[in-house]
């Protein structure tokens, strides 16, 4: 038997692009949700990763913070996947924990530099592949 797996992660613009963030303690309203319900029918293996910070950037706001944070908690606590790689949590400033450690930073803010990507990479379970 063949195993997929799929690393489920997205990103967002919020507010930066004219439509407002709605936080909120249930699922989320950003497009994958709508492929959480048919993966379980699927041989894939799907590992949902949170967001990371975008603090800095021109999408930083309060209500892109907010949403980020509800959707990172679904993330981490819905059920809806295999296992999680809690990217926020590996990159993050624990200062400033909606900006980017500056050791990870790319300096544009919503990205991450090698080192950055490097902490996400380890930042998934191989045992869970």
């Amino acid at each position: 038997m063949c195993v997929a797996t799929l690393i489920a992660a997205s990103t967002f613009g919020g507010s930066a692009h004219g439509r407002a963030a709605e936080a909120t303690t249930h699922a989320p309203s950003w497009p994958a949700r709508a492929l959480v319900g048919s993966w379980s029918t699927t041989p894939l293996r799907i590992i949902g990763g949170t967001l990371t910070p975008v603090g800095g950037s021109k999408y930083d706001s309060a209500a892109a913070e907010a949403e980020r944070q509800a959707v990172n908690a679904w993330i981490r606590t819905s059920g809806a996947f295999d296992g999680v790689a809690d990217f926020d949590a590996a990159v993050r400033d624990a200062l400033g924990p909606a900006r980017f450690l500056p050791a990870y930073d790319s300096g544009d803010h919503p990205h991450p530099d090698d080192a950055g990507y490097q902490a996400m990479a380890d930042a998934v379970d191989l045992r869970r592949l």
